[in-house]
């Protein structure tokens, strides 16, 4: 081999060696670059996350369920009056004739499309609860058994809080920031654990997304609902303020006698 060839196989070994030691750079600036991603923490928000989602639901029905029996209540009372008042001559506290049939079948009307309304939105809820149930079990089979070790523990910190305060309303994005830190600082995970945990949180991260995203929509609905229903309510209550005595028909005394009564 000549000298020049010689030289020339330096310079390519030393072009080699220049392009390695760029791409260890490279490769240990991206591991940094993950490691300050702090997968663990990831995972463990989508890991909150889901149970968010199943405690906002189960508030979300509670609620709904609660004013849908409320509005129930008043239909059978609406009902009941609408029978009492069935072909009788009613007059108010000024002693003039007060005919309430058709606002009371009116009001029986917006009540009944009030819970059919919240039917829906039940219904919605429970496909958003359907799917996060299924979702958890697929999501629970892939976490590493660090994660759950942090989930126990984290659960177990739960208990403790809720047997010293009264637990409140679920809320939508709050998360216990102090403990998931405390929680991710004990789990050290090697290179390959660090690759799966990236790979889980990529895997159900949108879909857990999209579970968010459809709560905050029907909570947005069920505002929406209440204020459209709000006259609603105020009828009820101003129908239940109505005093009316029922007279004998055609005769003048107790007609005067049930405008003296109501006016008392």
């Amino acid at each position: 081999m000549s000298i020049d060839e010689m030289q020339d196989l330096k310079q390519m070994v030393d072009s080699v060696n220049e392009d390695v030691e760029e791409q260890e750079g490279l490769v240990n600036k991206l591991m940094n670059e993950i490691m300050d991603w702090n997968a663990v923490k990831k995972l463990c928000r989508r890991d909150e996350e889901l149970e968010e989602i199943q405690i906002l639901c189960s508030d979300l029905v509670d609620d709904l369920c609660q004013e849908k029996q409320n509005t129930e209540i008043e239909l059978e009372k609406n009902m009941e009056k609408q029978q009492e008042n069935q072909g009788q001559e009613m007059v108010d506290k000024d002693g003039n004739k007060v005919d309430i049939m058709d606002d009371l079948v009116r009001l029986e009307n917006t009540m009944r499309s009030y819970t059919q309304e919240i039917d829906e939105l039940l219904e919605l809820i429970q496909d958003v609860d359907d799917a996060r149930n299924d979702l958890t079990d697929d999501f629970t089979d892939d976490l590493p058994p660090s994660i759950l070790k942090m989930r126990h523990k984290r659960h177990m910190n739960q208990k403790s809080e809720k047997s010293n305060a009264v637990r409140k309303p679920a809320q939508l994005f709050k998360r216990t920031s102090k403990l998931e830190k405390q929680l991710s600082e004990t789990v050290d995970p090697n290179e390959m654990e660090i690759y799966d945990m990236i790979s889980i949180n990529c895997k159900y991260k949108q879909s857990i997304s999209h579970m968010l995203k459809d709560l905050k929509d029907i909570n947005k609905k069920r505002n929406e609902l209440e204020d459209k229903y709000q006259g609603m309510r105020k009828e009820v209550f101003q129908i239940k303020q109505i005093k009316l005595y029922k007279p004998v028909k055609g005769d003048a005394v107790d007609e005067m006698f049930a405008g003296y009564l109501n006016k008392a």
